[in-house]
Formats: C-alpha cells, sequence, structure tokens
C-alpha cells in the first residue's frame, strides 16, 4: 500500500566499501517519512569507480570520498 501524502525528509545514511581489488562502491540511502501514515520509503542511489576514474563520480559520491579523506586527516 502505498502513501498518497506527501513524504517528509527524515535521514540520510551515506558510505563508501571496497568491491574488488581497486573498486570503490559508494552508496546513498535517502529515508522518508509520511506523518499521517506512519509509513517510510528509502530512496537509494548506487555508483563505483576506480581511483583513477574518481574524477567522474556524482557531486554526492565526491562528498563521502571527502567526508571520509576529512576524517582519516583527523585521526592519522
Amino acid at each position: 500500500m502505498s502513501c498518497k501524502h506527501k513524504y517528509e525528509f527524515s535521514r540520510n545514511e551515506s558510505y563508501w566499501y571496497y568491491c574488488g581489488r581497486n573498486n570503490k562502491a559508494f552508496v546513498s540511502t535517502s529515508f522518508y517519512y509520511c506523518e499521517i501514515c506512519c509509513e517510510e520509503k528509502e530512496v537509494t542511489k548506487q555508483t563505483s569507480a576506480f581511483p583513477s576514474e574518481e574524477y567522474k563520480l556524482p557531486d554526492w559520491a565526491k562528498a563521502i570520498n571527502k567526508h571520509r579523506r576529512d576524517l582519516d586527516a583527523l585521526y592519522y
């Protein structure tokens, strides 16, 4: 059953992982919530790239990569 009411943005979960020898897979999942029906739906975006092709990534995947680099700089 799908809700016909307006969904509000709830949260976003983004991460990357190695898939294969040098390939990185980027995943971004956005969650939306309907307060009237108490239903939640999710929209997932996925892409992957080799390190030499990271300049071709969409902006949302570049943001995941940059955030991870910033975290690594804080701890290492």
